[in-house]
């Protein structure tokens, strides 16, 4: 993706605003570093202070059973990348009604959406189909949820502190990464095969193709040095350097 020149000087004029970034890893870091146009020296490596929510076991295995009591079976959250043109016409790119006929009988499919998508759609809620409030938090929809399904966005990192399936529904790949910008090798950096069609998709959760091991290892990669501690990490890094 090609960015004008305006659009590049006030971009930079952003990072130049402040001097480090938190970073839960190297490979994030790496990604900062070319992004943000930043030096090693600007990269907090002490992990992202949000993720430290996901080591409290008895909270989260509170918000899974909450979330199992309320919905009554297994839960697929649905939280799709926000897109530019969205505001104009939003879409739903999930085939919501072939979800239902593939997957009611075991699962409840929540639709955790941008506000404005969800305020322009007509989604009708019913056993199977039902939207996340927009003020729930999304760390608790996350604990909450069996099964994540997602695109472009960030939320696999946190997600896989939960040990829990993620699968990539990407029907316009080609269309986001020359619009927006993808990472590069964005492909063989998902933990998964990015799924195109939603019977696609349906076939695979009800497979349980998602791999456990796959996972770990992004899990790990991603999440270094998010430990448990990033929270204070960055308190103590406050405090040394004020």
């Amino acid at each position: 993706m090609t960015r004008t020149k305006g659009e590049q000087a006030r971009f930079k004029r952003v990072y130049a605003s402040f001097t480090h970034v938190v970073a839960g890893s190297d490979v994030m870091g790496d990604i900062f570093k070319r992004s943000f146009l930043l030096s090693e020296s600007e990269l907090l490596k002490i992990g992202v202070p949000s993720t430290d929510y996901f080591f409290q076991k008895e909270e989260v295995t509170k918000m899974h059973e909450r979330y199992r009591a309320k919905y009554g079976k297994q839960t697929i959250l649905y939280a799709p990348t926000y897109r530019d043109n969205e505001l104009q016409a939003a879409t739903l790119l999930l085939d919501v009604e072939l979800m239902r006929e593939r997957l009611k009988d075991k699962y409840v499919l929540l639709l955790k959406l941008h506000p404005a998508i969800t305020h322009q759609l007509d989604i009708p809620e019913d056993d199977f189909v039902r939207v996340v409030n927009s003020t729930e938090s999304m760390k608790e929809v996350l604990a909450g949820s069996d099964i994540l399904v997602t695109d472009y966005s960030s939320t696999p990192i946190d997600f896989s502190l939960l040990n829990r399936p993620v699968y990539f529904y990407t029907p316009d790949l080609e269309q986001y990464d020359s619009e927006r910008g993808l990472v590069t090798g964005y492909t063989d950096l998902i933990p998964g095969a990015p799924y195109q069609t939603t019977d696609a998709l349906s076939k695979a959760i009800l497979e349980e193709t998602a791999s456990p091991s796959q996972m770990a290892s992004f899990q790990a990669k991603w999440n270094k040095y998010s430990t448990g501690q990033s929270s204070q990490n960055l308190v103590s890094f406050i405090q040394k350097n004020l």
